[in-house]
């Protein structure tokens, strides 16, 4: 498959993360490597991906997924690229067949081809990052119409991404070490109010409005106060967030897809020997035949 066929618009949908990988810790990426990131996983083929597959990205494809104008486009996705090939991820008890392995650290992407005449990029996943974002089964979630570039704050994407986690339940406390540790921010923000209003008002206040998801009670909204505290003795130590789809309908239909490779395992004899292409179609025509045969249910 071309990645370079069909140009991505602003709202990406479909990226799929495995649980490990949501709550993987690491710093905030800034909004231009988070746009990097998400156009990068939207193109992917989680079937064949591996350490050698070529995910590319072009100035004017940048361009399209960002709000703002002017600027050199190539610069800054170049600039966005080396940003994010400098990160490293750190991913508690990776392996359950090791437990003695404690944690593993590893990159985004291990290498970078460059096309400067061209305004293009070409990255590479790196390998021991390829296991949370390919060939998925159970322990995942997928998360759609993310309007990145909108995002006011960089920790907006990994608090909608720890929530959408346990959408299942519509609530999750994170302990403030939690929030330290996941988010990357060491000893920063050590004082609870400086916490709240610089890095999780903020990303709600984003979620709020730029994403699929709602975050408070009715209660809590009336008070413009989003979440609860929980303390011990008189200090908090950690915060409590009640969420949900702003559309139910569109929670029911995501709570019942499949992934192509969930979909092949389930079907083997029907999908052999099929091409990608004809798999999607084949899992497109099961989703709208579920709709279909459960509308009551759903709608």
């Amino acid at each position: 498959m071309n990645t370079m066929e069909t140009k991505r618009k602003n709202v990406i949908s479909d990226i799929k993360m495995d649980f490990k990988l949501l709550e993987a810790q690491y710093p905030s990426l800034n909004r231009d490597e988070q746009i990097v990131l998400i156009a990068c996983l939207s193109q992917i083929n989680p079937i064949t991906l591996d350490a050698n597959t070529p995910v590319r990205l072009s100035a004017s494809e940048f361009k399209d997924l960002t709000t703002t104008s002017g600027g050199n486009r190539y610069r800054d996705l170049k600039s966005a690229v080396d940003k994010l090939y400098s990160r490293s991820i750190t991913i508690e008890n990776p392996d359950p067949d090791d437990p003695e392995l404690t944690f593993t650290r590893t990159r985004w992407v291990h290498s970078i081809e460059y096309y400067e005449g061209q305004g293009r990029l070409v990255l590479y996943f790196a390998p021991k990052l390829i296991p949370y974002i390919a060939d998925l089964q159970g322990n995942y979630r997928s998360f759609e119409k993310l309007q990145v570039s909108n995002f006011k704050s960089k920790h907006t994407l990994k608090l909608y991404q720890l929530l959408i986690q346990w959408q299942g339940k519509g609530q999750r406390e994170l302990t403030l070490e939690e929030i330290r540790k996941i988010f990357g921010l060491g000893k920063s923000y050590d004082v609870v109010g400086n916490m709240k209003s610089k890095v999780i008002d903020p990303a709600i206040a984003d979620i709020n409005e730029h994403t699929n998801l709602w975050v408070g009670t009715t209660a809590e909204r009336r008070k413009k106060q989003f979440y609860s505290q929980r303390k011990q003795g008189r200090r908090v130590i950690a915060f409590q967030f009640t969420f949900g789809f702003k559309d139910e309908k569109s929670q029911r239909k995501q709570n019942k897809s499949l992934t192509i490779q969930q979909y092949v395992s389930k079907n083997p004899e029907l999908t052999k020997g099929k091409s990608e292409s004809e798999v999607q179609k084949m899992l497109k025509e099961h989703e709208d035949k579920y709709v279909d045969e459960n509308q009551q249910e759903l709608f």
